[in-house]
């Protein structure tokens, strides 16, 4: 569920704050970025919270700012800017921070227009107000590809930020950008856009790379995008050491060339689920941790590194495979049993073709 914080500063922002809320309280509604003909809907569930009036708003975004995927400020942009600023970070953390006029005259997106998602939300308040969004990004408002927009619509991370302005750069100065991947190219690719192969004395100095291994460089500039595809099965010893869990973690994904940024997901049996070492991780690296049962491990067909003496102690005669495939939905192991010092891990993927 995503979380809003509206903030508004007249009686008249409350009421617009107020009408802001029921837009997103209301369901399913027409995405308006794109046609109404391909039925694209926002389904998202929101969490919207309008702060009362007389509250110290300064204090609160001070203290919230990296708590909500958007704050909206009702009022002036000056307002909006001198809240924010002490706080920016960067595009891929901060929320997405949006400015309205207090009558809904006008919906401006200030910070995080495509990452963070702000340039989508100002679209829909707009279409939902009858108000005039104002979309000053430049891929935007010369409709051309926006590889930070794309990335996010198909759940990939860009390791290094920096580069999404070199191809921003290279796309609105109608120059070719090559894109390779390791995944099924499917679509049609936008204008200028061409598919290369790895040898990067063949392809245009700048472009895409769609890979789990972020240091694959088929262009001489190469904007490296991960799918956040993989699930992490694991199991150890009660009361692991954190460092060495991590160790043993890290080193398995450098051997196997997987970005950390690919990891979606960390699995386990539930009887796990308060193990110390396997919490601090998920917490480190923001990757959620999920279990499941015993019974519902057993449910995943296939073949697996089976042990007796495991099965004695939690019931399942894998951990870190039967987790992995369960949680990937799919029985696509990508590395079976490693273990260490009392520590196993597997990795899964989950389908995922690169789409346009």
């Amino acid at each position: 569920m995503k979380k809003i914080c509206i903030i508004a500063f007249t009686d008249n922002g409350m009421m617009t704050a107020g009408k802001i809320k029921k837009i997103f309280e209301s369901g399913t509604r027409i995405n308006p970025m794109q046609s109404r003909e391909k039925s694209n809907c926002i389904n998202e569930k929101y969490f919207v919270e309008i702060l009362e009036k007389n509250c110290n708003k300064r204090s609160y975004v001070a203290e919230k700012f990296n708590d909500y995927d958007a704050f909206i400020f009702v009022g002036a942009t000056g307002i909006a800017v001198r809240y924010i600023a002490p706080h920016i970070k960067s595009k891929d953390v901060d929320p997405a921070v949006i400015v309205l006029d207090e009558h809904a005259g006008f919906v401006i997106p200030l910070l995080s227009g495509h990452l963070g998602g702000a340039n989508e939300l100002a679209n829909l308040i707009a279409h939902e107000l009858g108000a005039t969004p104002v979309i000053t990004t430049a891929t935007d408002i010369n409709a051309k590809f926006a590889v930070d927009l794309w990335t996010k619509k198909t759940n990939q991370s860009i390791t290094d930020i920096s580069k999404i302005k070199d191809v921003s750069s290279a796309i609105l100065r109608n120059e070719k950008i090559g894109i390779y991947s390791d995944f099924e190219i499917i679509g049609t690719l936008p204008k200028k856009i061409i598919e290369c192969s790895n040898d990067v004395d063949e392809n245009p100095n700048i472009g895409i790379a769609v890979s789990l291994d972020e240091k694959k460089k088929p262009f001489k500039n190469t904007l490296n995008a991960v799918p956040k595809i993989v699930v992490l099965g694991v199991g150890c010893r009660r009361n692991t050491e954190s460092a060495k869990f991590e160790n043993f973690i890290l080193k398995i994904l450098r051997n196997e060339n997987i970005s950390i940024k690919a990891v979606d997901m960390i699995a386990s049996i539930d009887i796990k689920k308060d193990e110390k070492c396997i919490l601090d991780f998920s917490n480190k690296y923001g990757i959620p941790f999920k279990t499941a049962t015993a019974d519902e491990l057993m449910t995943v067909p296939g073949e697996f590194s089976s042990s007796s003496f495991v099965k004695s102690i939690t019931g399942v005669d894998s951990v870190c495979e039967r987790s992995a495939a369960y949680f990937s939905k799919n029985n696509k192991i990508l590395l079976g049993k490693t273990s260490h010092n009392g520590m196993t891990c597997s990795i899964a993927v989950r389908d995922w073709k690169c789409k346009f």
